[in-house]
């Protein structure tokens, strides 16, 4: 563009730029919806959200990441947010660092201690424990949306469809190969069918007591009373399955598992303080999560380490949803959380594949978990 007396005309050609950086944003942030989520842009409707176009708990991953990396940030419910007022989000400059969902963060460092205590290069145990909070936070975030009630079941079966049918498929393959599991590690049923004197057969407990769980919740929410409860009273309604599951921790019942309750579906409590600490909307909400949660896991292991350690992280997905780290950091750490579900299900067949060469062994379970993802 110029001027009458034929020089450039700079305000325009600025002018035209940032209309022309604002488009090519919104161009990709509709395709980077449709990466994530395998589907095409043009099914991508500006006035859908994250959720309404089928995101759960296991894309979430990848799409926060990418979205931080575009945004420069990450808007409170973004998941929840349509499309066009995420487009219209202003670009934020990092002072310093990434913004990395705390859940993220910690699907990444659990699934870490998990694979590496397995391999014994180091004895950090409860990951898997802090894995069932990040569960059920995430479900109370991505299952329990204001869509329909049959959308919102028909997106759980999705999420249980996406862990269940890896898990049947790399223990039948598992089975050809190894001695490591029996055939009733096909149906995730093992805790209910036994062989109970399997220290392999039972290494899938966590899939297990997930896949069980997110069952059991699909079959009550598709229940219109239960749907409607749910959404009139959502923290009280996590809040009772957490009491609950403190009832059963506390063993009320008198079933007397003891120690095997840690590994059983008696362990869902843990999912039920991830799911009321998603739905806490108050500070006094979150201090009753923290409180409950303190006192169930204090004494519950017999171990300092592994109940402190648990404790902090639940501790912080309840009160910090986000950290600030270095982009490399959220980079790696999102590969990693992503993958988290494919590391757990074969870091059990690749770690003793380099013998006592453990820190290999864990670094190659990390691998070949991402590749597989």
């Amino acid at each position: 563009p110029r001027l009458p007396p034929g020089k450039p005309d700079y305000r325009s050609l600025r002018e035209r730029a940032a209309d022309r950086t604002t488009d090519d944003a919104r161009l990709d942030l509709r395709g980077l919806f449709a990466d994530v989520l395998q589907i095409d842009t043009a099914d991508v409707d500006p006035r859908s959200s994250f959720v309404d176009l089928g995101g759960n708990s296991l894309s979430y991953v990848a799409m926060s990441v990418r979205l931080e990396r575009a945004l420069g940030h990450l808007p409170a419910d973004w998941q929840r947010l349509p499309l066009s007022e995420l487009e219209s989000a202003r670009k934020t400059r990092r002072w310093w660092g990434t913004t990395l969902e705390t859940s993220v963060a910690l699907r990444a460092a659990a699934i870490v201690l998990v694979a590496g205590s397995h391999a014994e290069l180091w004895v950090l145990w409860g990951g898997a424990h802090i894995l069932l909070g990040v569960a059920g936070y995430n479900f109370g975030r991505f299952c329990l949306t204001p869509l329909p009630r049959a959308t919102r079941v028909r997106h759980l079966v999705s999420t249980i469809g996406w862990i269940a049918v890896p898990a049947f498929l790399w223990v039948a393959f598992a089975l050809l190969v190894t001695d490591d599991y029996a055939a009733s590690n096909l149906l995730l049923a093992n805790k209910f069918l036994g062989p109970g004197d399997s220290m392999t057969a039972g290494r899938l407990w966590f899939v297990e007591v997930l896949v069980w769980t997110l069952a059991a919740l699909a079959l009550l929410l598709w229940l219109p009373l239960v749907d409607r409860a749910e959404r009139r009273f959502p923290f009280a309604f996590a809040a009772a399955f957490l009491a609950l599951g403190m009832a059963l921790r506390y063993d009320l019942p008198g079933i007397g598992l003891g120690r095997e309750a840690w590994f059983t579906m008696l362990a869902f409590w843990f999912f039920a303080a991830g799911w009321a600490a998603a739905k806490a909307r108050t500070n006094l909400q979150r201090l009753a999560v923290t409180v409950v949660l303190v006192a169930g896991v204090h004494g519950y292991f017999g171990n300092t380490v592994r109940e402190l350690l648990v404790t902090v992280g639940l501790v912080l997905l309840i009160w910090s949803p986000a950290v600030r780290c270095p982009a490399v950091v959220a980079v790696a750490a999102g590969a990693v959380a992503e993958a988290s579900l494919y590391i757990y299900l074969t870091h059990f067949q690749v770690y003793p594949l380099f013998g006592s060469h453990r820190l290999y062994g864990v670094i190659a379970s990390i691998v070949i978990g991402i590749a597989l993802t």
